[in-house]
């Protein structure tokens, strides 16, 4: 006997995420009678001094799993990206050897010049997000040390495992 996983449709997917969307509409609609940004203010700021009474163990533990999550999202992304880039690669590849398109026609020098910026100057953008998160600043201060190092830490065994 043989398993076999069941894909789901692109339709089921699409429904889910509207249905979600919609829930989270209706969430919002019923709460806008209240300070809904106050009291979002409020569960942050709870939280912030939370953390910030947390002795280093508990910092650092915080910064792990930070580092964690978002390290498996961030991998996670690029290798469904990767996939798709592959598969495109190769059913353009396919079609131009049967013969269905022909990507001289398709596709001209300017077009892909244009298509070069513009990945280019989003790798850019990427780029200067990241290096705003100072992570050797962060080290560097004490009342930050034990978290930066939590946060690189989890990162590192996310992109590990």
């Amino acid at each position: 006997m043989t398993l076999r996983r069941s894909r789901q449709s692109p339709w089921v997917t699409l429904f889910v995420i509207a249905t979600t969307i919609l829930c989270l509409i209706c969430v919002v609609r019923a709460a806008s009678d209240d300070d809904t940004f106050g009291d979002v203010k409020k569960w942050y700021n709870q939280a912030k001094e939370s953390y910030e009474n947390l002795p280093d163990q508990g910092k650092f533990a915080t910064g792990a799993v930070c580092g964690f999550g978002a390290s498996k999202v961030v991998v996670n992304s690029a290798v469904k990206f990767v996939k798709l880039a592959g598969a495109a690669f190769i059913a353009t590849e396919v079609l131009e050897a049967v013969g269905v398109i022909d990507m001289d026609e398709l596709v001209t020098e300017k077009q892909t010049e244009s298509m070069k910026k513009r990945v280019m100057g989003r790798l850019g953008d990427i780029k200067r997000s990241i290096t705003h998160f100072d992570l050797k600043q962060m080290v560097k201060n004490p009342k930050q040390k034990a978290g930066a190092l939590g946060i690189a830490a989890g990162a590192l065994v996310g992109f590990l495992l």
